[in-house]
């Protein structure tokens, strides 16, 4: 689970933010609209599964200050909706010390994209995890 935000200027205001999981399904964005910042359990959040089959690769690019994850996806109006979409791609920014989740995230999106389930529920459990710790 990567937390990121979507549309940050200034260092104070958000379009969205959430969490990224790879799943069996899909990738899930776990989305929250505007600047407060909520729980991925909050009852406001929306959660959109986009299939694997909806998704052409993603790429990553690691700054300074963000990492910025793009996910591609084969036909442009599957993005059309989401927050940071352009052009048939969802862009979204990742602060950097979430950098090791977002490049363990990007080898399990290729290796679903490639065909492979992840049947590593102490991985998955892992995530819950820390998940529950930063709560």
């Amino acid at each position: 689970m990567v937390p990121f935000y979507v549309g940050k200027m200034l260092g104070a205001i958000a379009k969205a933010h959430g969490y990224l999981i790879a799943k069996d399904e899909g990738l899930v964005l776990a989305l929250h609209d505007g600047l407060i910042e909520h729980s991925v359990l909050d009852e406001e959040t929306e959660t959109v599964l986009l299939g694997w089959n909806e998704l052409s690769g993603v790429e990553v690019d690691h700054g300074r200050l963000k990492s910025t994850l793009k996910i591609g996806f084969c036909d442009a109006e599957s993005a059309r909706e989401l927050p940071g979409s352009d052009d048939g791609s969802m862009v979204v920014q990742v602060q950097p010390r979430y950098r090791e989740e977002l490049d363990e995230l990007v080898v399990r999106i290729q290796r679903f994209l490639a065909g492979h389930r992840d049947l590593d529920v102490d991985a998955i459990l892992g995530d819950v995890n820390d998940f529950l710790d930063g709560i």
